[in-house]
């Protein structure tokens, strides 16, 4: 029964059109070639079932395709796609600058990568960290001027001692 179900790949109008029904979860899966310069098709192997036909991006972003318990299978499916593109020759062209709302796909190499976590805690602290410095400042000049208000000493402005009876009188 296995059999029935065989993976293809075609290039239409510089689309590459994976059509995958023997994977685990059967999928048909698409990318426009002329936006990805240098991607590569790969197959891992997860588990000793589980083989996965994966995307590398030039900026090393991974994206899995389709999950396959047998390796074979897999590899069919990646030679399908490899043959689609040899015979694709002509439709290959690059894609027009700002074509598309879709570049080559962007994926994070796993959702729990640390990265995010790291980004979001040190704006965290250079936020803090830049509150509490404005709030010091502004602690340090309201505490001046009220330290440095003039005030009603017994010293005039000449700096000369005036006793108790002129400074009254004034």
């Amino acid at each position: 029964m296995s059999e029935k179900y065989i993976s293809t790949a075609k290039v239409i109008d510089g689309v590459l059109i994976l059509s995958l029904p023997d994977a685990v979860s059967p999928i048909v899966w698409q990318m426009e070639l002329g936006q990805s310069k240098s991607s590569a098709l790969e197959i891992k192997n997860v588990d000793e079932d589980q083989f996965v036909l994966t995307l590398k991006t030039p900026r090393q972003d991974v994206m899995d395709i389709a999950t396959y318990s047998n390796r074979d299978q897999a590899i069919r499916a990646l030679l399908a796609a490899s043959q689609a593109m040899e015979h694709a020759q002509g439709q290959l062209k690059s894609a027009p600058v700002g074509y598309g709302t879709y570049p080559v796909p962007a994926i994070n190499q796993s959702p729990s990568s640390f990265w995010p976590f790291l980004k979001r805690f040190f704006s965290f602290v250079a936020i803090l960290f830049g509150g509490l410095v404005v709030v010091a400042l502004a602690l340090f000049v309201i505490g001046k001027m009220f330290i440095s208000s003039p005030s009603t000493s017994g010293v005039t402005a000449s700096n000369s001692p005036v006793s108790a009876e002129d400074f009254l009188n004034r």
